[in-house]
């Protein structure tokens, strides 16, 4: 939020950042949880299978990852259609977007 601030930047923006920020936040908790499951430690590079075994309540364990992946898509489109509201200017928030719910590590 700090860059719109500065910017000066209209409540309207304001509003589509804050709100693509939560989505894509979301988006990337669910992403780390579904590699934590899915991955293994070469991989992502850190060990996998602790949340389990510490009883961690994680997306993948409530919805199953089935669910943990539909969740990430319907954040993930949350998190587009506010950058949609920002213009061709926000190309760079897209590709971070992109980039987190794909990544692999």
């Amino acid at each position: 939020m700090m860059p719109g601030e500065v910017a000066d930047a209209v409540p309207d923006t304001l509003r589509l950042l804050d709100e693509f920020a939560c989505n894509i936040g979301l988006a990337f908790q669910i992403r780390d949880d579904l590699l934590e499951v899915e991955s293994d430690t070469e991989a992502i590079g850190k060990s996998v299978g602790s949340d389990k075994k510490n009883e961690k309540s994680t997306y993948p364990s409530i919805l199953g990852a089935d669910g943990a992946r539909r969740r990430a898509g319907e954040v993930y489109g949350d998190a587009m259609t506010a950058l949609d509201g920002l213009g061709e200017g926000a190309s760079g928030l897209r590709w971070i977007a992109d980039f987190i719910v794909r990544r692999s590590r």
